[in-house]
């Protein structure tokens, strides 16, 4: 893992230099779009992308880039290759919210190793690498690390997810404790849990491997699990241009099981996040 944590340097950079490009497009010209399968698409998602790519192949150039932005190249997935949202939580970004974030992972043989998530507005950055785990705080462009929290047990569970399933998820109870449901967009969710601020991310429906690749990095770092909801095992990933699409999965911390939740995350998703 040495050669990943000299990566992460050079990833934290590129991430935050997209996170103010993204800000900057919010603040003056941002124009909105449509993709062809009717998600949003912005100005700030494809020059982004474009800022990242320019500088991952200039640093990494042997290494694969798989982005939600460009094009899918064919790749041997027995080596690294980056997966990157260059601006993920597009909704929430053109809503003026504070919930989006860039995300840069590297996975290789079909598993996460390595990743980093920027989140501006909240000023936040994460990073992992094996088992090392690291947040900080932004603020004014400074990097202050900030310490994790890792409660015995809560007085209460925080589940965070998608606003557009707090029907589902807000009925929820954890070993008889309540479930306190929170609703964030993009890979924040993923920081929040591996800093201890949350404890699980219940997630039915389909997500892209970009989501969740570089967010799995840091739940694993910290002991905890990202699971498939289809296999019942770690989520893993298929990098070819038809299969990129991830299962409902949930994501938990070190110290949690699914299965004290009720009603079980397991019994009621499935692979197209409906409810049986």
């Amino acid at each position: 893992m040495k050669d990943f944590e000299q990566w992460i340097s050079v990833l934290r950079q590129i991430a935050m230099q997209a996170g103010y490009l993204v800000c900057d497009i919010r603040k003056g010209k941002l124009q909105v779009g449509t993709k062809s399968d009717g998600s949003c698409v912005t100005n700030a998602d494809l020059e982004s992308d474009q800022l990242i790519r320019r500088h991952l192949q200039a640093a990494f150039p042997s290494i694969p880039i798989v982005s939600e932005e460009s094009e899918v190249p064919q790749v041997d997935q027995t080596k690294p290759v980056f997966v990157v949202d260059p601006l993920d939580g597009t909704r929430d970004y053109v809503n003026g919210m504070a919930g989006f974030s860039i995300n840069i992972g590297i996975v290789i043989d079909g598993f996460p190793v390595a990743g980093v998530i920027y989140v501006p507005l909240h000023e936040r950055l994460y990073e992992a690498t094996g088992n090392h785990f690291q947040a900080y705080d932004t603020n004014n462009g400074l990097m202050t690390k900030i310490a994790c929290h890792d409660p015995e047990r809560p007085a209460r569970l925080t589940v965070v997810g998608s606003p557009f399933h707090r029907d589902i998820l807000s009925s929820m109870e954890y070993n008889d404790m309540p479930v306190r449901y929170v609703s964030h967009g993009s890979a924040l969710k993923f920081g929040m849990i591996a800093q201890g601020e949350a404890h699980m991310y219940v997630r039915p429906g389909t997500t892209m491997v970009w989501d969740t690749a570089a967010g799995q990095v840091m739940i694993e770092a910290r002991g905890g699990e990202v699971i498939d909801c289809q296999t019942m095992s770690r989520l893993r990933y298929d990098l070819r241009q038809d299969c990129l699409a991830n299962a409902s999965f949930v994501a938990k911390g070190a110290k949690f099981t699914c299965e004290e939740l009720q009603p079980s995350p397991f019994v009621f998703m499935t692979k197209d996040g409906q409810q049986v």
